[in-house]
């Protein structure tokens, strides 16, 4: 009869307690997992919407000139890459109103929904050195006042991201 080593008898008790746990049920996935083929659409989607610093009211350089209001406007997604995304921008300008718990006032103006679910446009109002897209919106704004700027980024069949700009 042969004897069995302390260190071999340990080693195959280990082996076996991890192969005996080990094949269990699998386990389900808990709720903060993703389903994979989910991960790739929600990682590259937008999450959030960030009007840049660089948005800024631009006044007229001669009597015959407009006023315009720059807008950069990033896309990010849940990790805070910027991103091109197809959808619709919306564009609404409010009066600041100052000292207020609610400082947006009554609507201004509204511009025409800007469209860029096609290549070609969203192409067009895409600047590679901001990561985001720029627009500029005409507005004749009056003296000595504060505006709040608020841009609604409509994604197709998703919800809506809005941010708000006081300017």
């Amino acid at each position: 009869m042969k004897v069995v080593s302390p260190l071999v008898q340990t080693v195959c008790c280990c082996a076996g307690l991890l192969l005996a746990i080990g094949c269990g049920e699998p386990s389900t996935l808990r709720s903060t997992e993703q389903v994979p083929g989910e991960v790739e659409h929600i990682c590259f989607s937008p999450a959030k919407i960030r009007v840049s610093p660089v948005t800024e009211l631009i006044m007229p350089t001669s009597a015959d000139g407009s006023a315009q209001i720059r807008v950069c406007v990033a896309l990010l997604d849940p990790f805070e890459s910027y991103l091109k995304a197809p959808g619709t921008f919306r564009f609404e300008l409010y009066e600041r109103v100052l000292r207020s718990a609610m400082p947006k006032g009554k609507r201004i103006n509204m511009w025409p929904d800007m469209d860029l679910r096609s290549v070609h446009t969203n192409n067009e109002y895409w600047q590679e050195v901001w990561h985001a897209y720029e627009f500029d919106l005409e507005f004749d704004p009056q003296k000595d006042k504060s505006y709040i700027l608020q841009v609604t980024f409509i994604p197709p069949g998703k919800k809506r991201l809005t941010a708000d700009y006081a300017l």
